[in-house]
C-alpha cells in the first residue's frame, strides 16, 4: 500500500502543539485541503460521491453515522477519473508519507501484524440482513458484483476536478476575490448548470454558506421562475457547529426568494428505519447532489460554502439522465419526507420549523432550532461576531 500526503504539515509532526505550532506563520496554506473522494479499481470501475473512509460514513460508529450518497461508474468517463487522480498524486505538493514519518524500529512484519490488530473486530456495528435491498430496491453491491449482474445505467456523463494548485497557488479566489472560473472546476460547471436550469433544482449539501455568488445564483434561479429546493442540516445535526453560523446569516432572505429549506433531524432519522439501523446513533447528512430539471445529476465532494469554493480542492460527476436524476429525486424526497424539517417564516417574520405529522394529526410548529439546548444556542451567538464567513 502507497500512502502520499497533499499539502501536509511543515514540521512538529509528532506532536499536534508543534504542528500548530511550526505552522502560525504558514496557516494559510495548511488550512487549505484536499478535499476530493475517489475510487478507482483497474481503471475500469470507479465510486463518485462525497463519502470519506471512516467509520461513521459506513454506519459503523456508535455514536453519530452520516446519510450520504454515492454513484458506481463504469465506461467512458472512468479513464478520465484515473487521469484526475493522477494529476493529484503526481502533484509537487504530495509527498510520500515515508518522507513525512519516522519509520520507527518495527519491522515489515510487525507493522503488518500491528495493522492486522488494528482493523479486525466486529465485522459490522448493525447487522443487515443478507438480502436487504437500499432505498431504492436495489440488491447490495457485492451481490451483484458475485452474481455478474451489474443493474447500470448508460448515460453520457462529465467528470471535473480543480487543479491542485488552487489549493496553495495565490490565486483570486485566495485572495477573497471571485472563485475560479476555469472550465473544468467543480464550481464554475456547478454553477454553469444550475444556472441554466428550466423547471426545477433540488440540492442536498451538508453545510450550506451560500456567500455572494451562491446568492447571485439562486436570485437567477428564482427570477426564471424556476423552483428551488435545498436539504441541509439542522443545528442538531451537524458536526460543525461554527458552519451553521454563517448558514443561519441566509436562511430568512433564502426563503423570502421562494427556497424550499429543509433541515435533517437526528430523531426523525433514528424513528425511521428507512436510512438504515441506526440505533442510538443519530444521523447527520453528508451527501453532496443536485438535480437539476430531472434529467441533470450531480455527485460529487463539493459543499455549497465558501470553504469549497475558494479553499479546498473538490472532485464532481455530471449525469445526463432521466433515469438516474429520477432514482436521485427519490433519494432526495425519503429524506425530505421521513428525516427532516421544513422552514418557514412565520407571521413576524421569524424562522419556524415544520415537523409533518401522520395520519390526520396536525403538523408541529417550533420557534427555535429543534432538538438542540439552551447552551448550544447561546454558544452560537457568543461566537458569531467573531467567525470570519471565509473560513467556514
Amino acid at each position: 500500500m502507497q500512502v502520499r500526503l497533499f499539502n501536509p504539515f511543515p514540521a512538529g509532526r509528532d506532536r499536534f502543539g508543534t504542528r500548530w505550532a511550526w505552522s502560525i506563520l504558514d496557516f494559510d496554506r495548511v488550512h487549505r485541503r484536499m478535499h476530493n473522494k475517489l475510487y478507482v479499481v483497474d481503471n475500469v470501475i470507479g465510486v463518485m460521491g462525497g463519502r470519506n473512509m471512516a467509520n461513521e460514513y459506513f454506519l459503523r460508529d456508535g455514536g453519530s453515522n452520516f446519510i450520504d450518497i454515492d454513484t458506481l461508474v463504469a465506461g467512458a468517463v472512468v479513464p478520465r477519473l484515473s487521469s484526475l487522480f493522477d494529476i493529484y498524486w503526481n502533484s509537487p505538493y504530495v509527498y510520500p508519507i515515508g518522507a513525512l514519518v519516522p519509520p520507527g524500529n518495527e519491522t515489515p512484519q510487525q507493522l503488518r501484524e500491528r495493522f492486522d490488530r488494528l482493523t479486525t473486530g466486529p465485522e459490522q456495528l448493525h447487522p443487515e440482513a443478507p438480502d436487504s435491498t437500499d432505498l431504492l430496491g436495489n440488491n447490495p453491491l457485492a451481490k451483484d458484483l458475485d452474481a455478474g449482474a451489474l443493474k447500470l445505467v448508460w448515460a453520457r456523463a462529465e467528470a471535473y476536478a480543480d487543479p491542485p494548485d488552487k489549493a496553495l497557488a495565490p490565486t483570486e479566489a485566495a485572495r477573497g476575490l471571485p472563485a475560479d472560473e476555469s472550465k473544468d472546476s467543480v464550481l464554475y460547471n456547478l454553477q454553469h448548470y444550475l444556472r441554466g436550469a428550466e423547471n426545477e433544482v433540488m440540492q442536498t449539501t451538508p453545510y450550506l454558506i451560500p456567500g455572494r455568488g451562491g446568492m447571485e445564483t439562486i436570485r437567477l434561479v428564482r427570477g426564471n421562475g424556476v423552483g428551488y429546493s435545498i436539504v441541509t442540516n439542522s443545528l442538531a445535526a451537524t458536526d460543525e457547529s461554527l458552519v451553521h453560523i454563517g448558514y443561519r446569516r441566509y436562511r430568512p432572505e433564502m426563503l423570502r426568494l421562494g427556497v424550499e429549506l429543509y433541515e435533517l433531524s437526528p430523531k426523525r432519522v433514528e424513528q425511521t428505519r428507512r436510512f438504515g439501523m441506526y440505533g442510538s446513533a443519530s444521523g447527520r447528512l453528508h451527501g453532496k447532489s443536485a438535480v437539476i430539471d430531472r434529467k441533470i445529476v450531480f455527485i460529487g465532494s463539493m459543499n455549497f460554502d465558501p470553504r469549497s469554493m475558494l479553499h479546498n480542492t473538490e472532485v464532481g460527476i455530471f449525469i445526463f439522465s432521466p433515469q438516474i436524476a429520477q432514482q436521485l429525486t427519490s433519494l432526495i424526497g425519503f429524506i425530505r419526507l421521513d428525516g427532516a424539517y421544513q422552514l418557514q417564516l412565520g407571521p413576524t417574520g421569524a424562522i419556524e420549523w415544520v415537523s409533518p405529522a401522520s395520519g390526520d394529526a396536525a403538523d408541529t410548529l417550533l420557534h427555535t432550532e429543534p432538538e438542540t439546548h439552551f447552551w448550544s444556542r447561546w454558544k452560537l451567538e457568543l461566537l458569531a461576531p467573531l467567525v470570519p464567513e471565509s473560513l467556514l
